[in-house]
């Protein structure tokens, strides 16, 4: 059968196969709509894929979802089951050269710590304990970098701050990071349960294909879009693919990063525009799996004098099926600052063999990933003149896209589902108003 035949017509093609692709998939499904997803690798999920080595899954970097974000709520919605261990403070240290210091999780235990001063640890604690009745959206414009210049005088109590905002937000940048936006995510952050999820993410995505396969969603993996087609009216009208077929669809939805979207339609002004202005974030990060772990009592660390980070997640989630030890270790990259991959590595063994001595003699399997994309698009103080991409493409009908460098709502994967939604009420709204599925 040819490629332009009736069979290969969709109401919807959706290119990229990570969470928001197969979220609006499964959603577009669901409403009775002839759906297929593309994805140009051999296997669905994208960065939230999990890998099996032996008896053990190793993920692709750290994940983990607040129970109360918009994806939590999402997948509760939609019948997606999933178990996993409560991520908290307890037991956790900060590190700041070679010393480590507990971390203060109760204020008694501030009050006792030796690594801030008296200001700093009032400083610190009038912060994080006013958190929630702080009104982000005044200070969208402001960056995280001047807001906590203002608030702190103690530079350690900053340093802290700063610290716990990367961990919210997986990003490095205070003078581009949008204060308002930071604080927002912290707000939830520190609302909701940390949750490491059983099986990795890999077990979101199995449970979104399976849905979506009950839909009737068709997915073709291992194919690669080329072009969005569009006609002289400014109208999607289909996908030319990596083979040269042609598939025909009313509507597309790109869930890819920003520089994937404007390379798709090089005539759309608006994608161009936001692939320009989208900082990505990205990280260092080296994943590992012990057959034990030399020392049980350090499970959760986050650098003060630099941006890193390293957690055992397998303490939480089952991740393996014979007791081996998963866990992450990770520098924060800042965005368009020149990294070198070598002494990034060199730099989280040395604090495996800070924090876990003898490592290398009980490993079992490691991965270094120089540069893990974490985000496509950082919120920034731009985005609160300019505005943040929206689901809906303005200079092309028919064409819409999601991610988490789409919309105002949420950020990591909170920001992927929102926009998939978004992107999935437009489609139903603006194109299908007749049918009973809004």
């Amino acid at each position: 059968m040819r490629m332009n035949d009736q069979a290969f017509s969709y109401d919807v093609a959706i290119i990229g196969g990570g969470l928001a692709g197969l979220t609006a998939a499964v959603l577009l499904g669901k409403a009775g709509l002839k759906v297929i997803l593309l994805e140009r690798s051999d296997k669905l999920g994208g960065r939230a894929r999990t890998e099996r080595r032996d008896n053990t899954l190793m993920k692709l970097g750290p994940h983990a979802i607040y129970s109360k974000g918009e994806a939590a709520a999402t997948f509760s919605e939609l019948g997606i089951r999933y178990s996993g261990g409560i991520a908290g403070a307890v037991g956790g240290s900060f590190i700041a050269g070679d010393k480590l210091f507990p971390i203060p999780a109760q204020p008694m235990k501030l009050l006792r710590s030796s690594l801030l001063s008296l200001r700093g640890k009032a400083e610190i604690g009038r912060i994080l304990s006013g958190l929630k009745r702080i009104q982000p959206i005044p200070l969208m414009g402001v960056s995280l970098q001047d807001w906590t210049l203002r608030k702190f005088k103690d530079e350690s109590a900053r340093r802290m701050f700063l610290s716990i905002c990367r961990l919210w937000t997986y990003g490095n940048d205070p003078k581009w990071q949008s204060a308002g936006a930071v604080l927002q995510q912290g707000q939830l952050a520190m609302s909701s349960d940390t949750l490491y999820i059983d099986g990795g993410w890999q077990t979101l995505v199995d449970g979104l294909i399976g849905l979506g396969e009950s839909f009737g969603v068709s997915y073709m993996k291992g194919t690669k879009a080329v072009q969005v087609i569009t006609s002289k009216s400014g109208e999607t009208s289909g996908v030319r693919l990596g083979d040269g077929h042609n598939l025909q669809a009313s509507n597309i939805l790109i869930a890819a990063g920003p520089d994937t979207a404007a390379r798709l339609v090089p005539d759309s002004q608006a994608l161009r525009r936001w692939s320009e202005q989208a900082i990505p974030c990205t990280s260092a990060c080296l994943d590992i799996t012990l057959r034990k772990l030399p020392d049980p009592r350090r499970t959760f660390v986050l650098g003060l004098d630099e941006p890193l980070y390293y957690s055992v997640h397998s303490g939480l989630a089952k991740l393996s099926a014979d007791g081996t030890i998963v866990l992450h270790v990770m520098k924060y990259h800042q965005s368009r600052h020149p990294e070198d991959a070598k002494q990034n590595e060199a730099a989280l063994e040395r604090l495996m063999d800070l924090l876990q001595p003898g490592w290398r003699h009980v490993l079992a399997a490691r991965r270094y990933l120089p540069s893990m994309l974490t985000t496509n698009g950082m919120h920034t103080t731009l985005h609160a003149q300019l505005g943040r991409p929206t689901a809906n493409v303005p200079d092309v009908r028919g064409l819409f896209i999601a991610g988490d460098w789409v919309g105002n709502k949420g950020m990591l994967i909170d920001a992927s589902v929102s926009s998939a939604k978004a992107a999935v009420r437009k489609i139903l709204g603006d194109t299908i108003h007749e049918r009973q599925f809004i």
